[in-house]
């Protein structure tokens, strides 16, 4: 009886493991030229979408070394122009 039962123990074991069936998950892809990321779900490649956005800008004027978004740049200008001449009141800061 042991004997039996030992092989039809190892029958069992040495089985084929079903296969598991195939995902109809649909993937979401980042269209941005050069990036190749994919998204589970709609709203996580529209979040992932911002980091593609606006465009830095870097200032023009000499010595000043910013980088911007161009919705900022406009109003950073105002600081070299002089109509925005806001001086930090903290005394030796200079700013």
């Amino acid at each position: 009886d042991s004997l039996k039962a030992l092989k039809e123990k190892e029958k069992e074991l040495s089985a084929p493991e079903p296969k598991p069936e195939p995902t109809t998950e649909v993937l979401f892809l980042c269209s941005y030229e050069g990036c190749r990321k994919t998204f589970i779900d709609a709203g996580a490649l529209r979040k992932h979408s911002h980091i593609h956005g606006e465009r830095q800008f870097v200032c023009h004027y000499e010595g000043c070394v910013k980088v911007l978004k161009a919705s900022k740049l406009k109003r950073h200008f105002l600081i070299h122009t002089g109509e925005r001449d806001f001086v930090c009141p903290h005394e030796g800061c200079g700013k």
